[in-house]
C-alpha cells in the first residue's frame, strides 16, 4: 500500500471567541492486492483503502463569556461543521459513501464544578452509512439528535 498526506490545523482565539480549522488530505491506494473470488485470484491493485475518506475538514467556533466571577460561572455556545470525503467499506471498492457533512452543536452553563449542556448532532440530518462490511453488514450514521449532558467535576 502506498499513502501520502497532509494536515493542516489553525486556532485563533479573540476575547472568549475561539475558532478551530482542520483540513486533512489522505490519498492511499493498494500497490499490490489479489484475493480470491470465485476461484479465482483477481487484482485489486489501486483500490483505495478501506474506512479512508480522501479529505476530511473540521470547522469550529467557541464562545464563552463570564456571567459571574466569583462563582466562575459562564455561557458557552460551540458550532461545529465537518465534513467526510468519499469512503470506501470493501476491497473491492464497490460499498461507498459519498461525501456528506454534519452540523453540530453545544451550548449551556458551566461552572468550577458543574456544567449543564444542551446539544444537537447532525443538526442538518445527513442520511450516511457510518461503516459497512462486503457481508452484508451495514450501520447508518445517527440521524438528527438532540440531548443534554450534565457534568458533576470532583
Amino acid at each position: 500500500m502506498t499513502s501520502k498526506g497532509a494536515e493542516l490545523e489553525v486556532r485563533s482565539v479573540f476575547n472568549g471567541l475561539e475558532v478551530d480549522y482542520s483540513f486533512g488530505y489522505t490519498n492511499a491506494t493498494y500497490k499490490k492486492l489479489m484475493i480470491s473470488q470465485n476461484n479465482t485470484e483477481v487484482n485489486l491493485q489501486g483500490n483505495h483503502q478501506l474506512f479512508t475518506p480522501k479529505i476530511t475538514s473540521l470547522l469550529a467556533a467557541q464562545y464563552s463569556i463570564s456571567l459571574n466571577r466569583k462563582q466562575n460561572l459562564r455561557l458557552l455556545l460551540r458550532c461545529e461543521w465537518k465534513y467526510l470525503g468519499r469512503q470506501y467499506f470493501d476491497l473491492a471498492n464497490t460499498i461507498d459513501q459519498s461525501a456528506y457533512h454534519t452540523l453540530n452543536t453545544r451550548f449551556g452553563l458551566t461552572t468550577k464544578k458543574v456544567s449543564h449542556m444542551f446539544w444537537g448532532r447532525n443538526l442538518n440530518d445527513a442520511k450516511y452509512i457510518s461503516y459497512a462490511y462486503d457481508f452484508g453488514a451495514v450501520h447508518l450514521g445517527n440521524p438528527k439528535n438532540y440531548g443534554v449532558t450534565i457534568k458533576f467535576t470532583f
